[in-house]
This record gives structure tokens, C-alpha cells and sequence, in this order.
């Protein structure tokens, strides 16, 4: 299922945006079981919600099939008018 971001408390104090991207390798169950951070926000909270954004998404069976190596990748995007802006998933080569 697909889960959405919530904002940091302390990025939205500090009125900080930014985007992350993670990658989790997922099993046949499509719950992960290994997460990687592929870019970096540039902010601790923003980056540790995008971790644990992937951490509660379970994949469907149509998102398994299509997954590469068992791995999908999730972009995570807040923006500085402190709300969620965007987020994407899809799989990836590794």
C-alpha cells in the first residue's frame, strides 16, 4: 500500500524543503527488507521520514512483478511552503 510522507515537525519549524531519494529491496510479500538512501535531502528529518516512508509501504503484486532485483526506488519532495509537494515510486536498476 502506498503510504504518504509526513512532513517533519522540525523541518516545518525551521520552514526546511527538500527531496530525498530512498531505495528498499522488498520480498515476495512486497514488505522491505533493506533500505538504501540514493540521494540525500540535505536535512537529517527529511531524509529519516523518506527512510521510514519506504519502511511502511508494502508493494502490491502488480508493484512486485515489476520490480528490478527485488528493489524499488521512492522520491520524497517537500517544498518550502511547508507542505508535501510530491513523491513517486518505481523500480529501478541497481
Amino acid at each position: 500500500t502506498r503510504q504518504v510522507p509526513r512532513y517533519p515537525v522540525e523541518a516545518l519549524r525551521r520552514n526546511i524543503g527538500g527531496e530525498a531519494i530512498v531505495a528498499g529491496r522488498f520480498d515476495d510479500c512486497g514488505r522491505v527488507t533493506e533500505v538504501l538512501i540514493r540521494k540525500r535531502s540535505g536535512n537529517k528529518f527529511i531524509d529519516t521520514e523518506a527512510v521510514n516512508t519506504l519502511k511502511r509501504t508494502i508493494l502490491s503484486e502488480s508493484q512486485r512483478s515489476k520490480a528490478v532485483d527485488g528493489y524499488y526506488e521512492m522520491t520524497i519532495r517537500f517544498g518550502t511552503n511547508n507542505k508535501f509537494r510530491h513523491y513517486r515510486i518505481h523500480s529501478f536498476q541497481k
